[in-house]
């Protein structure tokens, strides 16, 4: 037993020699601080730097806001200017007149402008004209006019301008209260072939220059919008109904009678992962409550209604 212990005791003493032996200490990488270690880097010497100005590019120039100019919108005159082949501007208003093509034009016309209220009143837009001859003649002559509405284009609607027009209607509607024959000749009133000019903003069409010697003979030309949804459209817009792309999807729910239509977004491919299903999508019974049920809402509260004086689900 003694022995045993013995034996223990100096396997124990070996193991730890043999350990401590083979633990070494590298000398190198531990060395004692010298003075001269510890002297200061050489400074270098120094200059000013040249500031560069700062070089802006488009980006960041803010964009100019052009201020909208207050409209002006035309007022009563009259003025007579002679007829010829190139367009005379008529002194003092929004008005050129030339003559007309394939017809006899009159030497000289009267041209009379009405005002906006005078416009409105007859279901125009600002302006309206009415053009008599000045030269003696006693038929009735063809000229061509260009108004100007570039002066208070920028106060109407979105999308107006482009669908001015002129409507020929009776003289006679100029009086304060028509009499019921001048009610019923109001009722053919009709457009004029009108070229829009929207560069410059202008309406160029042949009207007649009649021989009047009456305020209420001959007919009067009012500035409106011509362009009904209907139309199939005009040089900045269509107004017609679209078909439906090929590129959407529609179905129709057979047990409720909804319509849904789905119009598919397309997106860039990412650069990991799935891209997102992006699509503009309508559901009339979702949306609208639109279904082939008497009672259009889809909660079962709506679907409650009283039948004589009692409540049940119908």
């Amino acid at each position: 037993m003694r022995l045993q212990r013995a034996q223990i005791w100096l396997f124990a003493v070996l193991s730890v020699v043999l350990l401590a032996s083979s633990v070494g200490v590298i000398t190198d990488l531990v060395s004692p601080s010298s003075p001269e270690s510890a002297a200061q880097e050489q400074s270098v010497e120094g200059r000013p730097i040249r500031r560069v100005a700062d070089v802006h590019g488009v980006e960041d120039v803010p964009p100019m806001v052009r201020q909208a100019s207050a409209p002006v919108w035309p007022s009563a005159g009259t003025a007579e200017v002679a007829v010829s082949a190139s367009a005379a501007k008529v002194p003092g208003l929004p008005v050129a007149v030339a003559q007309a093509n394939g017809t006899g034009s009159p030497g000289k016309v009267r041209v009379e402008t009405l005002g906006a209220d005078v416009a409105k009143r007859l279901g125009g837009v600002a302006l309206g004209v009415r053009v008599t001859r000045a030269d003696g003649g006693s038929t009735t002559g063809r000229v061509r006019v260009s108004l100007d509405y570039s002066g208070f284009a920028g106060a109407l609607p979105a999308g107006a301008a482009s669908r001015l027009g002129l409507i020929e209607m009776p003289a006679c509607l100029l009086s304060a209260r028509p009499d019921a024959a001048c009610v019923k000749a109001a009722a053919k009133a009709h457009v004029v072939p009108t070229d829009n000019d929207a560069t410059s903003r202008s309406l160029v069409a042949d009207v007649e220059a009649t021989a009047a010697t009456s305020p209420s003979q001959g007919s009067v030309y009012v500035m409106a919008a011509t362009a009904a949804a209907a139309d199939p459209g005009s040089g900045t817009g269509n107004f017609a109904a679209t078909d439906l792309k090929a590129a959407g999807s529609w179905q129709v729910g057979l047990s409720g009678g909804g319509f849904s239509y789905s119009y598919p977004i397309p997106v860039p491919p990412p650069v990991a992962g799935k891209a997102p299903q992006l699509a503009l999508s309508y559901s009339s019974s979702a949306i609208d409550g639109l279904t082939n049920y008497a009672n259009n809402q889809a909660s079962v509260p709506g679907l409650l209604r009283r039948c004589n004086g009692s409540r049940r689900i119908t």
